[in-house]
């Protein structure tokens, strides 16, 4: 579907926001095409539930912060984009939430 593309594009921005991170890298600019999440066509039998544009704010925003993020908070703002993925696929769609969770960084303790 139109969704699932978007999502293994998605996937692709945060695995090389992670080696990004890891690397201390500037992080990519917002996709545009990410704004897609709100129109893209599921897959036939699926439906969006009430609180899928709520998701979908969710991580447009904690996106577009990790991608304005400075070196001090690039960590947490990557987390957080990926907290963002976990919290809408732990309602819908669960199947990718165990590569999801991969995803994180440990943050290091101060």
């Amino acid at each position: 579907s139109e969704l699932s593309k978007l999502m293994r594009e998605m996937q692709k921005y945060t695995k090389t926001a992670k080696s990004d991170v890891k690397e201390n890298k500037t992080p990519a600019v917002y996709p545009a095409s990410f704004d897609k999440i709100y129109t893209a066509k599921i897959s036939t039998g699926v439906s969006k539930s009430e609180f899928y544009k709520q998701f979908a704010d969710l991580y447009v925003a904690s996106v577009k912060n990790y991608a304005t993020s400075t070196n001090e908070n690039r960590v947490e703002t990557y987390n957080n984009m990926v907290n963002a993925c976990l919290a809408c696929h732990s309602q819908h769609c669960p199947g990718p939430v165990p590569a999801i969770r991969k995803m994180a960084i440990e943050e290091k303790a101060d």
